[in-house]
């Protein structure tokens, strides 16, 4: 269809160095146009030529030229048609609205907070210069091909300064707060109000109803609402599971929106920014100002929001248990070889007494005497040798067992058996397994009397044996 198919034939197709193309929408207080500058150099803008009745032009014009932002459309000329009209020259915005931009792709819930949190500094900016929108709807926010949102159309924006009724007849009413639709005075709270409908809108699917009581859960109820083959096409939007969805919006979502919607304006956020914060703490997993948390949110906000640091701690945690369990295992290995010595020494001295005692001597005029003494210095040698593989290092067990191979070496070589080179082999093998076990423990300890007497003594067994 040609550009004039789409233009009144009452209206002219030039207005002064631009050229109209084509109509792009009807607002409340104009018609917008798609336009491109005939002189210089080619730029397509966007030209909103006022209704002829409107009294609104320079009030805007004022407006928009002190609204320098990256998420506030620009203005770029103004002037007066040769019939009287007033026009707006605004740069063009090729984009999409910012409900289909987020769904037709598939933003999850945390970027489609984030690009809101872009409009909220918009409109922010906009209230630090006393101006309210007042109209905040999709169809006013436009995403770009960068991925930036722009806010459009401050036709019925309304001063906060200004000396007159700020009450406007022109809005949307599924996005006007009440207090618009009741044709009150028009605030900074207006403009939350409709930006809570927004937020409902992109994390749910739908806007929350025109009448709210404050009792409302925006987020949660919303889905509530959808079947179940709807509520699987929203959560798809959004890159999630239905399930995953309602758990995401339950909770810190929900008050938030929720504060945001309240039908008395004293109770919304005092702030754009306000409200954006809580977005962003919810984002950053920190307590939201719109509901208290427990005890227990508040550790798992806290975790989420250093879980480097938690896992250190965690860690930290875990190695400390793992050290007080190695000591209380070690303490329960020391007890252990402690009981395990003390029944090994007990050992020792019932050997001891038998190769000391009368036992060994008395038994020698025995009938059989030769073969009771062998069958004592047997069990004497088994019994040293495990002792001597159990010791585990223990010195003074080391300087006992040394001992006693002494002892045992000289009973071997001193008895009258019939085999007298198997006595003495016996014998100069006890010496032997004596200086090897002295030899181990000269080696780790410094100052060793007992053993170095020990050894002095296994060296003469050996030798006089051989």
């Amino acid at each position: 269809m040609s550009p004039g198919n789409h233009l009144n034939a009452f209206l002219p197709t030039d207005l002064g160095p631009f050229r109209l193309l084509e109509r792009v929408g009807v607002g409340g207080h104009g018609t917008v146009y798609l336009g491109e500058r005939r002189e210089g150099f080619s730029q397509r803008v966007a030209i909103k030529l006022l209704h002829a009745i409107d009294r609104t032009p320079f009030r805007e014009q004022s407006l928009l030229a002190s609204l320098e932002h990256p998420n506030i459309v620009r203005l770029l000329d103004q002037g007066v048609s040769d019939h009287g009209r007033h026009y707006l020259v605004m740069e063009y915005i090729a984009g999409v609205s910012i409900d289909k931009f987020c769904d037709m792709n598939c933003l999850p819930l945390d970027m489609r907070l984030k690009l809101m949190r872009k409009v909220m500094d918009g409109v922010s900016f906009a209230h630090r210069r006393l101006i309210v929108h007042a109209d905040l709807k999709p169809s006013n926010i436009l995403v770009d091909s960068s991925g930036e949102p722009k806010l459009l159309d401050f036709g019925i924006a309304t001063l906060l300064n200004e000396d007159r009724d700020s009450s406007v007849s022109s809005f949307t009413p599924a996005y006007a707060s009440p207090e618009q639709r009741r044709q009150l005075s028009v605030t900074i709270a207006s403009d939350v109000y409709a930006l809570g409908v927004l937020c409902t809108l992109l994390l749910t699917g739908s806007v929350p109803p025109t009448e709210l009581d404050g009792s409302l859960r925006p987020g949660t109820e919303m889905l509530a609402q959808a079947d179940a083959v709807g509520l699987k096409r929203i959560a798809q939007e959004r890159s999630t599971t239905a399930a995953a969805l309602r758990r995401a919006i339950h909770g810190d979502l929900d008050a938030i929106i929720a504060k945001a919607l309240q039908p008395n304006p004293e109770e919304r956020y005092h702030s754009v920014e306000a409200f954006s914060d809580d977005l962003q703490a919810h984002l950053e997993s920190r307590t939201i100002t719109a509901r208290p948390a427990r005890l227990m949110e508040r550790f798992q906000k806290w975790i989420l929001r250093h879980w480097a640091l938690a896992t250190a701690a965690a860690l930290v945690s875990a190695a400390i248990l793992i050290s007080v369990a190695g000591v209380t295992l070690q303490m329960a290995r020391v007890e252990y070889q402690r009981r395990l010595a003390q029944r090994r020494l007990q050992e020792l001295v019932r050997l001891t007494a038998a190769l000391d005692g009368e036992l060994y001597v008395s038994v020698k005029p025995l009938p059989r005497g030769d073969a009771v003494q062998r069958s004592l210095l047997d069990n004497a040698t088994h019994t040293l040798d495990k002792l001597a593989n159990d010791s585990s290092g223990d010195a003074a067990l080391s300087v006992l067992l040394a001992a006693e191979y002494i002892k045992l070496g000289r009973l071997e070589k001193d008895s009258n058996f019939p085999n007298a080179n198997e006595q003495r082999s016996r014998a100069s093998l006890d010496a032997h397994k004596a200086i090897v076990i002295l030899q181990q423990l000269t080696q780790r300890i410094q100052s060793a009397p007992e053993a170095r007497k020990q050894f002095t003594d296994a060296l003469a067994l050996r030798q006089s044996v051989l």
